[in-house]
């Protein structure tokens, strides 16, 4: 008579697949623990770069140029350094837009303002300013006509496209940093007023920007030099 093979159970089937499942593992133990430590290895990295760039977003310097009180060329012209660190102002550029060449005037180059002011920071407009720190350097009129009367245009006004910039030394990063900010003075009602196309300053980050702003400084000094000489 011939022997017939009883059929596997549920259970004597589960056992088998479960026998299967753990000999499979105990086979591949090796490449099972390459794979999690390696799977362990990228949730680090990934939460490694998470902590690096909060603290870079963090210690990245910013500066902002603000108009107080009015939107015409009477209202102040506001400096604030919101950086995490201090910042040390080397200049303040402006550029005026031209029909045929844009007219740059650092406004250091001018006289230290005969003013009321004890702060040094807003005759000399160079100076330290600490983390959330402002400082008012004037309002726009006073600002636009020295450099129209620099250019020997005293009392002529101005009307039309400007650019604020900010040079600074940033303490956390020793490299120089600079905002800028567009404005457009036009006509309206027989009074001057202010429109600016951005919300808010523009940080200067690339290389290549910040080389620039270095020859506008070291020819800013030349040009000092030249004129203390003269």
């Amino acid at each position: 008579m011939l022997n017939q093979t009883e059929p596997l159970t549920l259970r004597d089937q589960y056992q088998q697949q479960e026998c299967t499942v753990w000999e499979w593992f105990q086979h591949n133990s090796g490449a099972i623990s390459s794979i999690a430590t390696l799977a362990t290895l990228v949730v680090w990295i990934g939460y490694f770069q998470v902590l690096l760039n909060g603290y870079r977003h963090r210690m990245r310097a910013r500066i902002l140029i603000n108009r107080g009180g009015g939107r015409n060329i009477d209202a102040r012209c506001v400096l604030s350094n919101m950086s995490s660190e201090p910042i040390y102002i080397e200049a303040i550029v402006i550029s005026l837009e031209g029909d045929e060449d844009d007219q740059i005037c650092s406004l250091s180059d001018f006289e230290i303002r005969s003013s009321s002011e004890v702060d040094p920071r807003v005759k000399m407009l160079q100076g330290p300013l600490d983390s959330a720190e402002m400082v008012d350097i004037g309002s726009y009129r006073e600002i636009l006509d020295q450099i129209m009367d620099f250019n020997g245009r005293s009392g002529a006004g101005y009307t039309g496209k400007f650019t604020i910039t900010v040079i600074a030394t940033y303490t956390a990063e020793n490299a120089l940093v600079a905002a800028e900010r567009t404005y457009e003075a036009y006509e309206d009602g027989g009074k001057v007023r202010l429109y600016s196309p951005t919300v808010s300053a523009q940080m200067v980050r690339s290389k290549r920007e910040r080389r620039r702003l270095q020859r506008l400084l070291e020819q800013d000094d030349l040009h000092r030099a030249r004129g203390a000489n003269a």
